[in-house]
């Protein structure tokens, strides 16, 4: 295991930790008030910020790795949401919106596609983890909650939604690459298809025959 998937194991393990503290809470086994949600996310979520960067320093950046890193990405994001859907219900949404589009992309064959980087995207995804922690906080009054969540909510929707528009601005293209290959083909067959074949000659009478063997 490369160094960047041993940070991102980590992280998994505090998702897991935060996974127990959220079915404890919502049991009723922490009491009201209880801190131990933030303390164990708060430092889970700081690893997010180094596991890509130990991948770029360690030149180990693999497919499985980020798609590992997603997933615990995805799940922390879940996880988090779960703990504020008493408080916050539009919190549900927060948390389904990766699994959404992982649904979207069963549907829709052109959302399967890759897009590039984007740094919006990042600050999207630190900000939406910021203030999904921030939701968690026992001192928080139910309107800063709910302010949490809401442009939790919004962000996403414009990550998700510029990603899907992207994907299918790719896939029309590569559909009319596609159609514009194949036109100069059907156009040589129809032209050769409506060009009369050439008549074939007549045969010489008789006189003409006679005429040219004098």
């Amino acid at each position: 295991m490369n160094p960047a998937n041993q940070v991102t194991t980590a992280r998994a393990a505090g998702t897991l930790g935060c996974a127990a503290i959220v079915v404890l809470d919502l049991a009723g086994r922490l009491g009201e008030g209880s801190w131990w949600l933030a303390v164990v996310a708060g430092p889970t979520l700081l690893l997010d910020l180094l596991d890509g960067h130990v991948a770029r320093r360690t030149r180990s950046v693999t497919e499985l790795g980020t798609r590992f890193d997603m997933e615990v990405d995805a799940a922390m994001v879940a996880i988090l949401s779960a703990s504020a859907v008493a408080a916050c219900p539009p919190a549900l949404l927060v948390g389904a919106s990766r699994y959404v589009l992982a649904l979207g992309q069963w549907v829709r064959p052109a959302w399967r596609g890759v897009v590039a980087p984007r740094r919006s995207r990042r600050r999207v995804a630190a900000a939406v983890a910021v203030l999904l922690w921030t939701a968690t906080l026992p001192v928080l009054p139910a309107a800063a909650i709910w302010a949490c969540i809401l442009v939790a909510l919004v962000l996403l929707a414009w990550s998700f939604g510029t990603q899907v528009i992207e994907l299918e601005r790719g896939s029309a293209a590569v559909a009319a690459r596609g159609n514009a290959s194949r036109s100069p083909d059907l156009r040589a067959r129809r032209v050769h298809a409506s060009t009369p074949a050439p008549a074939a000659p007549a045969a010489p009478t008789r006189r003409e025959h006679l005429r040219g063997a004098w």
